[in-house]
């Protein structure tokens, strides 16, 4: 799989000070809004200015989530071609995603796509168009 999705893919479980951590946001002129929670110990940093937001689990890398649609105060993610190759987010109908990366495992108004081995890549879809791509370090109901 090439495009973004393969640096972020490839920057899993480290924390947030390293360079592939950094590489994820690099360029992003924007101070993250964060937002902590207990129970595990969960940190957003949510860069809105450029549909992008990071989870933390333990202070590690986990989830990175991307918005192709404005939602909740993001816009939406600034290069739609660029993300994953061969998926554009403004045209890209859910059997586009398919053709990409293949059938999902798990489908209902979403996919669940396994990539790179226990990577994750979920996407929601809102009337019939990309609204938001998640890519986890693991699927969540194995955590």
């Amino acid at each position: 799989m090439t495009g973004h999705i393969a640096s972020i893919a490839a920057a899993f479980d480290p924390p947030e000070s390293d360079p592939k951590v950094q590489a994820i946001v690099e360029g992003v002129d924007e101070r993250p809004e964060r937002s902590t929670y207990s129970g595990p110990p969960i940190e957003y940093l949510h860069y809105r200015s450029v549909g992008v937001s990071l989870m933390f689990e333990r202070s590690k890398l986990d989830t990175v989530f991307v918005y192709a649609l404005d939602d909740d105060g993001f816009t939406p993610y600034g290069d739609p071609t660029g993300f994953i190759d061969g998926i554009d987010f403004a045209t890209s109908s859910r059997e586009d995603v398919r053709a990409v990366l293949g059938e999902p495992y798990r489908a209902e108004d979403f996919g669940l796509f396994r990539i790179q081995d226990e990577r994750v890549v979920h996407v929601t879809y809102d009337e019939g168009l990309i609204w938001k791509i998640s890519v986890m370090s693991r699927d969540v109901s194995e955590r």
